[in-house]
């Protein structure tokens, strides 16, 4: 049997956990909606469709949605298989975005392919105001195009003429 020292143990201990629970669980449930840009049937345009993230590394989580590619078929992946994103960093309103190499060597390749991989990049990130430039960086280094038609030399804004 309990005696009356034993049970206060147990009431501080449960206000405790309540009160953890309270501050942190709505950190683990914080989440925001998004857009992610996707490719069209005919990689002509951009489709946005709205994504819950956590609000735990926007950025990333972002990117992560976009690499996991569309739920719908009419929708085309713009990220090539087995890309990893590296890290995001933002200062100063320049986003680097830095991807591992299978961003280059897994690319289907086509101006219109590279035009809209880039752009799905770019315009998902750019859709932050804490955003209005990106670069796209593959294994940290500043690359000059990814597979020889867009210009990447220097950091890209927000395509509004791709979006359907």
């Amino acid at each position: 049997m309990l005696d009356l020292t034993d049970k206060n143990i147990y009431i501080v201990l449960i206000i405790i956990v309540v009160l953890l629970l309270i501050l942190l669980y709505p950190k683990f449930l914080a989440s925001k909606k998004v857009k992610v840009y996707f490719g069209d049937q005919q990689a002509q345009y951009l489709v946005s469709k709205i994504r819950e993230v956590e609000l735990d590394d926007l950025y990333i989580n972002s990117i992560k949605e976009l690499i996991k590619g569309p739920q719908s078929k009419e929708l085309m992946k713009t990220i090539p298989s087995q890309t990893k994103l590296l890290n995001i960093k933002v200062e100063d309103g320049l986003a680097r975005v830095n991807f591992s190499r299978e961003l280059i060597d897994n690319h289907w390749g086509g101006t219109a392919g590279e035009m809209i991989t880039v752009y799905s990049i770019v315009n998902t990130l750019a859709q932050f105001k804490e955003i209005n430039r990106v670069r796209i960086l593959v294994n940290g280094k500043q690359i000059k195009t990814l597979v020889g038609h867009l210009d990447l030399t220097h950091p890209l804004k927000f395509k509004a003429k791709l979006v359907k």
